[in-house]
């Protein structure tokens, strides 16, 4: 079984955070950074190797908790934040069942479980990429 997860979270004075995720079995290889908006920095990215990472089965279930295939596709902008821009863009294949979703300022209500999920594997400084 594998699954594959692209995540991409950015704001007009944060930079991009990008997160990529390849779950195969009981294993996982990914990779994170904080990356500016610069073709050079997307592309050292794309080329640089993940991290192999062994996950519990307690971390593959809270996924299959976070429903991602119930999610809308797109999450419009909430009015009252008009000025402060926080964007996110996320594909999640699962087997071949494709996810694409992206929102502006709002997302599914399962959004903080989400940060929370990507936390788990990317909350020590040595599984960033130095990008």
């Amino acid at each position: 079984m594998s699954r594959k997860i692209n995540f991409a979270i950015w704001g007009v004075w944060s930079g991009r955070y990008v997160f990529e995720i390849l779950i195969d079995g009981s294993i996982a290889c990914g990779k994170a950074a904080r990356i500016s908006y610069d073709n050079e920095s997307w592309q050292k990215f794309c080329e640089a190797q993940g991290i192999v990472i062994e996950v519990s089965e307690a971390w593959l279930k809270e996924l299959d908790a976070l429903e991602i295939f119930s999610w809308e596709k797109e999450y419009d902008r909430l009015p009252e934040y008009l000025d402060a821009d926080i964007s996110w863009r996320l594909t999640f294949d699962d087997n071949g069942k494709i996810y694409r979703g992206r929102g502006i300022n709002t997302a599914h209500k399962n959004w903080s479980r989400l940060m929370d999920w990507l936390g788990e594997i990317f909350k020590e400084e040595d599984r960033w990429l130095n990008i």
